[in-house]
């Protein structure tokens, strides 16, 4: 016996819960990548698309390094090299300015290793914490 119309509700159902899943990553507030464990971006959300400045597509196949905005590690004020900032480190944190003069921006960066599909791929998150840093600590200027 064909199980051709529960297969087919089976389909039905896995790309109606991924649209919504789409949906509801794109509306969340941190800038998510997924890419493969070399950095090459496979899958971003709407608020990493605004944060680098492209659409979804123009970033799939990139290396994530050079898809980000010139930034600082906080407190420094030479620019960080586009490298794979992640390696070494399976999950992680750092904190960067994305500019030296005001109005600060200062963002967060977090990131975890995950398999999937039995391959190592890295997720990152983006989030923007300029409206919690003070801005009467003026950022260092280059000397």
């Amino acid at each position: 016996m064909s199980h051709g119309l529960d297969d087919l509700k089976l389909v039905t159902q896995v790309r109606t819960t991924l649209g919504l899943l789409e949906a509801a990553l794109g509306a969340v507030e941190e800038g998510m990548a997924l890419t493969d464990h070399d950095g090459i971006v496979e899958w971003t959300n709407a608020s990493f698309d605004r944060f680098v400045g492209r659409l979804q597509f123009q970033s799939l196949g990139c290396a994530l390094p050079d898809l980000l905005p010139e930034h600082y590690l906080l407190g420094q004020s030479e620019p960080m090299v586009p490298r794979r900032f992640w390696e070494g480190a399976p999950s992680g944190w750092a904190s960067w300015e994305l500019s030296l003069s005001s109005p600060r921006r200062v963002i967060d960066v977090s990131w975890a290793q995950v398999s999937l599909l039995g391959k190592l791929s890295f997720v990152f998150a983006f989030r923007d914490r300029s409206a919690f840093t003070p801005s009467s600590q003026p950022a260092k200027t280059p000397e």
